[in-house]
């Protein structure tokens, strides 16, 4: 079971958004809808490659929970940052547009700043969905923090479907 599984009694009618609105950031290659929110995949930056994010962000528009599902990043680097934001205690966790601000771990700022990319690519990708406009704010001051516990990543597509999923299933 996935991780992420932070919301109760959300799963109902989880399905993928077969076709992304175009105005959705371009950071977001794949969307989900369930009765009580979404997951969005996003493609960002890293330090040494792209990473593949999933976010959830429930029906208030705050985060449920953030997993990296793909990366090539140095284990250095991965290591001190993707503990931070994953999983029922990730940092990310029950933020929104109004409350998000960066997590940099010290010495994985690329790794960091990636990760806080698809957050905000996620929260602005739910706020398209919903109807919303998008309005850029300037970031708040980042959190200085180091970790060093490595999830797992690089998942199989149904591994990612499974996940986006488990971010509804109690």
């Amino acid at each position: 079971k996935p991780t992420l599984a932070v919301q109760d009694n959300l799963s109902k009618n989880f399905e993928k958004i077969e076709e992304l609105p175009e105005e959705y950031p371009d950071e977001i290659t794949a969307a989900y809808k369930a009765d009580g929110g979404y997951v969005f995949k996003a493609t960002v930056n890293g330090n040494a490659s792209n990473l593949v994010v999933m976010c959830g962000v429930d029906d208030s528009g705050k985060i449920t929970g953030v997993e990296i599902i793909s990366d090539e990043e140095t284990p250095g680097y991965k290591d001190k940052i993707f503990p931070l934001v994953t999983g029922p205690n990730g940092k990310y966790n029950g933020k929104d547009a109004d409350t998000v601000a960066p997590e940099i771990a010290s010495g994985a700022t690329n790794s960091s700043r990636g990760i806080y990319n698809a957050v905000k690519a996620a929260l602005n990708a739910y706020t398209v969905a919903t109807g919303g406009e998008v309005v850029e704010k300037p970031d708040k001051e980042p959190e200085q923090v180091i970790d060093t516990t490595t999830p797992k990543t690089n998942r199989t597509d149904d591994e990612v479907y499974t996940l986006a999923k488990g971010l509804y299933d109690t």
